[in-house]
């Protein structure tokens, strides 16, 4: 997640050459959004990368905060 589109498509291509599959989103609710979408089809994320700052929108300690609320504890 991140608000500049040279960054996001950067981080995405850097990704996809390392072997990785990779989804981009300009801003947190979005990032929200695409979580849960992927949670539901059976395609969980293995991992975020989050823009601290986002002008206008949620910052990535917000987004990241209700990411966690969407994970399940195993116990």
């Amino acid at each position: 997640m991140d608000d500049e589109e040279l960054i996001l498509k950067t981080a995405v291509r850097i990704l996809q050459y390392l072997g990785y599959e990779a989804e981009a989103v300009r801003g947190g609710s979005e990032a929200v959004e695409k979580f849960k979408e992927f949670s539901r089809s059976g395609r969980p994320f293995a991992a975020v990368i989050l823009d601290l700052t986002v002008k206008g929108g949620m910052c990535g300690r917000e987004t990241l905060e209700e990411l966690k609320a969407l994970i399940p504890l195993s116990g």
